[in-house]
């Protein structure tokens, strides 16, 4: 039915000789399989078929087709489907997959190795791409109002339109059967717009605020206004629904300015700290010392069926592992590898131990894979880059990072199941059924209850305008009476920065039930508690970027009165898990990026003053960056802030053992020229 040629036949050719060979559709042959695909994908494709064309031993796979990437064609009477269209990614998924599999050939002996001959093909390969879609202009396709009002006031969407009520489960339930339709339905095949979102040239969220539903708004503070704009932009906007929706505005100016500077600064700080790790060499240091990681699930918000935090496979890929410590092979952690969720494996990592010698330097096991892709250029700063990249996308694109607001919903712990549970929506506490009638009181802190003392001069808890000005509590004590002895449960009940307030059933409670102050604390007999009501509410608010930025910053800095805590055997690995944690939820941070911003950060022993980077076998602890910093050599410190405070500082002009910063050149080039040796640890690569 359909021609047959050899892809590997047409290496060599270029866009214009294919374009007078290939017409219609055809079946493409490679290495590895065939493909149905037609003239115009080959075409472009072959752009990419200069790495076979430079490198003729490398195979010739499907996957360097963007066909691959589409799905395979579907018949359709007497039209053949795609289940995927072209998108403005998918010349990346072509090229990399060729590079990397250009970089196996070259690189045989070396997987680790920085191409940088490669690197640049791939530069100008993809320029190639840009310049070849710019000179079909010609063919570009537009659309005017009439594409809007096709799918606006198709059957379907107004339905769906007359369906919606303020409720986040029913907004987003709506807003899913919508775009999946523009995406599928027929009828639309021809409707410019919706090839425009099947493609992915424009952003779906962005599109189905003009075209469905704008939901609700948040404001500066996180807080979401309680009345939804249960229309979009092509609908026309009310007066009080102008006011609102301007908030996302004012955010977004907001966020460019103060919070983008936070973040920046702060991303400035992590590269300068993190540069004292400035060394990757490619080999294996042979360390026996391994990371203990559980593969977590992704968490997944199943009322939105929004994705909270992606698989962790997904963010370990390309380290280094065993099942257990004795196996005798490493294998490689890959995004396919689905059966090692939800088990433990032993990662190879510069917080377990790397045993390469060299003071300023890990080797590329230990980082793992993802070598590959950094030069010999300081690895601390490049990965500080990476990561205080991501926040700052995250905070310029937060205007647009979704169509209606939700606030995260409170997931109990399973440990605590058995003194909560939650409501449908999921934004209240509720205590236990097999509490109830038991003996058993609750602590709560008294500074966090302010309005208790108000509930003595009114004559009902409905006189309470706002339950936030009453309690906004972050945990609560419960202690349960047994025949010979208590037990006591300390429980949080905030989220993030969302602190939960007590419901007025509660505070209704307490006002029949008088607490007890001991100790700055309030303590509530609970044994006459009738069950079934909320317990305390959380703010409809979101958690904003500036304060996961805030977070993450108190988290890597550290504080001088936790120094001694810090400078513990395990606070290395707590550090790590928490601050992967909170860099990928909502993005995607690699595992390798975090442990070279935690190594940095790691030291031999504040007792004795050994801020030196630990290896293999030493005893490693975690310490304060500005400790950490004005204990290493000064270049860093004197390269970021308090240049006066440095100088005045005693403990600047102690003659010690200090660890080299990158830095020192611009403190002291004449010793650093002196001292220079460019083959000391030099990478066998």
């Amino acid at each position: 039915m359909f021609k047959r040629f050899s892809a590997r036949k047409m290496v060599g050719f270029n866009t214009e000789q294919l374009s007078k060979i290939l017409k219609g559709r055809f079946i493409l042959v490679f290495d590895d399989g065939e493909l149905l695909t037609t003239a115009r994908e080959t075409i472009f494709s072959s752009i990419f078929w200069v790495f076979h064309q430079q490198n003729p031993q490398m195979p010739m796979k499907k996957s360097h087709h963007v066909r691959n990437y589409l799905g395979a064609f579907q018949p359709d009477g007497n039209e053949w489907k795609t289940q995927k269209y072209f998108n403005s990614k998918s010349h990346i998924d072509v090229g990399n997959a060729v590079y990397w599999d250009a970089h196996e050939v070259r690189n045989v002996d070396k997987p680790h190795r920085f191409d940088k001959k490669l690197c640049l093909l791939l530069y100008q390969t993809v320029n190639n791409v840009y310049n070849f879609l710019a000179s079909l202009d010609g063919y570009e396709l537009s659309f005017n109002d009439k594409d809007y009002l096709q799918i606006r006031f198709h059957p379907f969407v107004d339905a769906a339109q007359k369906a919606l009520t303020a409720n986040p489960k029913i907004i987003s339930e709506q807003s899913k059967k919508v775009l999946n339709f523009v995406k599928t339905s027929p009828e639309l095949d021809n409707n410019p717009l919706a090839k425009a979102v099947r493609s992915g040239l424009v952003r779906e969220l962005q599109f189905m605020q003009c075209i469905f539903v704008r939901g609700f708004i948040e404001d500066n503070d996180g807080h979401i206004f309680e009345e939804p704009i249960l229309k979009g932009f092509i609908d026309g906007l009310s007066q009080f629904e102008n006011f609102i929706e301007s908030r996302a505005a004012s955010k977004s100016l907001l966020y460019n300015k103060k919070v983008i500077q936070f973040v920046e600064y702060f991303s400035r700080t992590l590269q300068i700290q993190a540069m004292t790790v400035k060394n990757l060499h490619k080999g294996d240091c042979g360390s026996n010392s391994y990371e203990r990681w559980l593969v977590e699930s992704a968490v997944i918000d199943h009322a939105t069926g929004r994705t909270l935090k992606d698989c962790d496979l997904v963010n370990i890929e390309g380290k280094y592992y065993k099942l257990s410590p004795d196996d005798k092979e490493l294998k490689v952690v890959r995004k396919t590898d689905t059966h090692l969720i939800g088990k433990t494996i032993f990662l190879r990592s510069p917080i377990a131990g790397c045993r390469h010698p060299d003071p300023h330097g890990i080797c590329s096991y230990c980082f793992g894979e993802l070598a590959a892709s950094y030069d010999e250029h300081n690895l601390g700063m490049q990965c500080g880059a990476d990561a205080g990249e991501q926040q700052t996308q995250g905070v310029l694109s937060q205007k647009h990072a979704q169509s209606s607001s939700i606030a995260d919903p409170i997931v109990i712990d399973d440990s605590n199941k058995h003194i909560f549970k939650t409501n449908d929506e999921r934004d209240s506490y509720i205590i236990t059924d097999n509490l109830i009638g038991k003996d058993y009181y609750i602590i709560l802190n008294k500074a966090e209850c302010p309005g208790f003392i108000d509930l003595d001069y009114i004559e009902s808890v409905n006189e309470i305008s706002s339950i936030t000005h009453v309690s906004e509590i972050t945990c609560v004590t419960f202690v349960i009476k047994n025949k010979e002895f208590e037990d006591q449960y300390t429980v949080e009940v905030c989220l993030g920065s969302r602190r939960s307030s007590l419901s007025k059933q509660m505070l209704a409670y307490i006002k029949e039930n008088k607490p007890i102050i001991k100790d700055n604390n309030y303590v509530i007999n609970m044994k006459n508690w009738p069950g079934g009501a909320p317990f305390s509410i959380l703010p409809l608010a979101q958690e904003s970027p500036y304060i996961r930025a805030a977070k993450i910053q108190s988290l890597v800095l550290g504080d001088s009165k936790n120094l001694n805590s810090r400078d513990t055997p395990d606070a290395p690995k707590e550090l790590l898990r928490k601050l992967y944690t909170l860099l990928n939820t909502g993005q995607n941070v690699n595992l390798a990026l975090v442990e070279v911003i935690v190594y940095s950060l790691s030291i031999k022993n504040t007792m004795t003053g050994d801020y030196f980077l630990p290896k293999e076998g030493d005893r490693m602890g975690l310490g304060i960056n500005s400790k950490v910093m004005a204990m290493r050599s000064l270049g860093g410190l004197m390269a970021l802030e308090d240049h006066a405070k440095v100088i005045l500082d005693v403990e600047s002009y102690e003659d010690k053992p200090r660890l080299d910063h990158s830095f020192d050149v611009l403190l002291k080039p004449q010793e650093h020229v002196l001292n220079y040796d460019p083959e000391a640890f030099e990478s066998s690569y």
